[in-house]
């Protein structure tokens, strides 16, 4: 299921956690969408994805690292500094996205073409939306699948710090605002859990 909310500045899409999960198998079958699984696990923007190295990763203790994103500079890419100090940040793996990428190398880029040279935002975007055409999936944006990663996380009652972090927002005020829909219903969760905790303690049990 794909829910459509409004957020600060833009209508985004968030998919439902059966979604993700059926999502995730097929991200981390298929290699030309390996790419994916990453978004949805770790929330990175489709920048920092092409622009990761295998040195970046530390499968040992199950992070990735992000130092540069990869930028459109005149219809063409070009790597550069992330888009803040906080963007330039450490993101604990998931097992399916070590899963995805245990069969790796050593060196050079994560996702290349046969080259070594950087995929385009421009073909992945291209790629990916083919692609959920082909397998009849619900039609979303490739930048959705890093609204779903931390709409997810904050739904699991996970701190609003931590989702912060690990998106790389440069404040916290801005992952507030753009997922205040998630923390509207976490509101709501919070006044009904503090409505019986009271009324279980203003009728005890004799």
């Amino acid at each position: 299921m794909v829910l459509r909310v409004e957020c600060v500045t833009q209508v985004v899409a968030v998919l439902s956690i059966r979604s993700v999960t059926n999502l995730i198998a097929l991200f981390v079958l298929q290699r030309s969408l390996q790419f994916a699984a990453v978004a949805i696990g770790c929330g990175l923007r489709l920048g920092e994805i092409l622009a990761l190295h295998w040195e970046d990763m530390n499968f040992e203790n199950s992070t990735l690292s992000v130092k540069r994103t990869l930028q459109k500079v005149n219809n063409k890419g070009r790597f550069g500094e992330p888009k803040s100090k906080k963007a330039r940040r450490s993101v604990a793996m998931p097992r399916f996205v070590l899963d995805a990428l245990k069969d790796g190398k050593e060196t050079g880029l994560i996702f290349a073409t046969r080259n070594g040279t950087p995929f385009s935002h421009r073909n992945i975007h291209r790629h990916f939306k083919k692609t959920l055409v082909k397998l009849g999936l619900p039609e979303i944006r490739f930048h959705d699948l890093k609204h779903s990663y931390a709409s997810i996380l904050a739904s699991q009652n996970v701190h609003p710090k931590t989702v912060q972090e690990a998106l790389g927002h440069s404040t916290i005020t801005l992952t507030l605002d753009t997922y205040s829909h998630i923390l509207r219903s976490l509101q709501k969760e919070a006044a009904e859990k503090l409505d019986l905790l009271l009324l279980t303690h203003r009728n005890p049990r004799k």
